[in-house]
């Protein structure tokens, strides 16, 4: 692998891009290497908004420092607008037309928001680090003049939680509202989802579940968020946390293979069918699991690392190796570390495996589908993380 004469794009300034440049620099690739962002901050440590910089443990170029790109990568601050593939070129906001020999789509996911409200001014998104910035300065200006940040956060599910969890630590008086009677049971499910609203009663979150907003207006004070059962929250500002899509708009119309929900289709070796040329990784990727057996695709940091390095030698490589990997997430929630290990089928059952008694209260659950466990939940039991890891990849 040379790559002499070629020029390889990666599209995408997040965990999968940043990785699979990281792999191609270290292993020598000769070709041009360029890198198209969406967001002139990144790359940077997308986990750490939600946690380090909206508590204020860190900034973001403390973020960035474990995401850092090889110089001789060429840089492009702007976003792709169009794919060409029977040209060879990705089209750019800023109207530059990149051609390429190689191309990795690994532009990651947008967040959602509700339909008609736009995220200005006092209404902002956990997936923008100056927005999550502007709101930790707010809290603790609020709390260094003896007042409380008042905070609404539409959203409670893993992300939506873990913001709560995080405001209410910087001394903010949260209330989290979600459509849902049970918004972590699907991520963690219901023994965590249960645990979460006690954790949340604990720290003075007030959650308002199976509730639906029906608009959001701000004015010069604060900003005031209506529900459907007639309820008006006013609060200094809103947070909206209700999830993430594919971030492939600009693929529309190029004929490379999609989801209903946006998402790349590949190949267990991370290329797109028909089109070797290109692969996907992160948040874009759908890829079918021989482990699982079937389809899927997996939003979660670690699994993006482990994608990019992978799409990086499937491209470059003249025999790509299948992806497959037993996927990790983790979470923290008024200090309570929650890890997931593994994978959990729809109709998945959760049997509580703890072995003895653990310290800090820990306990460990397994998501078990027909009569095997397939996944493992750990709840203030990061020691056993490792062991569980290998049972769950079946070593």
């Amino acid at each position: 692998m040379t790559g002499a004469g070629e020029r390889l794009v990666v599209v995408g300034a997040g965990a999968a891009g940043a990785r699979a440049l990281r792999a191609l620099t270290a292993d020598g690739y000769a070709g041009e290497l360029h890198l198209v962002a969406a967001e002139p901050d990144g790359p940077y440590y997308r986990p750490g908004l939600s946690k380090q910089l909206l508590s204020g443990a860190q900034d973001l170029d403390q973020l960035r420092r474990t995401m850092v790109v090889d110089p001789v990568v060429r840089r492009h601050d702007s976003r792709a607008v169009d794919l060409d593939l029977d040209a060879g070129v990705v089209r750019l906001e800023n109207g530059t037309g990149l051609g390429f020999d190689r191309l990795l789509v690994a532009s990651g996911s947008v967040a959602r928001t509700l339909q008609g409200i736009e995220l200005t001014g006092r209404v902002g998104s956990v997936d923008d680090p100056t927005q999550v910035a502007r709101v930790r300065s707010w809290v603790a200006s609020a709390a260094s003049g003896g007042e409380v940040a008042e905070v609404v956060v539409v959203g409670a599910g893993l992300i939506g939680s873990e913001v709560a969890s995080t405001l209410a630590a910087a001394g903010a008086r949260v209330t989290a509202v979600d459509p849902s009677l049970t918004p972590l049971a699907k991520a963690l499910g219901s023994h965590v989802d249960a645990l979460a609203r006690r954790w949340h009663d604990e720290h003075g979150v007030r959650v308002l579940l199976g509730r639906l907003v029906t608009s959001l207006t701000q004015d010069e004070d604060g900003v005031s968020v209506v529900l459907d059962d007639g309820q008006v929250l006013r609060a200094g500002i809103a947070l909206i946390a209700v999830g993430v899509r594919p971030a492939t708009d600009w693929l529309a119309g190029s004929r490379i293979p999609m989801t209903s929900e946006g998402a790349v289709e590949v190949a267990a070796t991370l290329l797109v069918p028909g089109h070797e040329h290109v692969a996907a990784a992160g948040d874009v990727a759908d890829w079918p699991s021989a482990r699982l057996g079937r389809r899927t695709r997996v939003e979660h940091w670690a699994v993006a690392v482990e994608q990019g390095a992978a799409a990086a030698y499937n491209l470059t490589h003249g025999e790509p190796r299948p992806f497959d990997t037993v996927p990790m997430f983790w979470t923290e929630q008024h200090g309570r570390l929650v890890h997931f290990v593994g994978h959990r089928a729809p109709d998945s059952e959760w049997i509580d495996v703890t072995e003895g008694e653990l310290p800090r209260g820990g306990r460990v659950v397994a998501a078990v589908s027909g009569g095997v466990e397939t996944g493992y939940l750990l709840v203030q039991a990061p020691q056993l993380l490792r062991r569980y890891q290998q049972q769950a990849a079946g070593t």
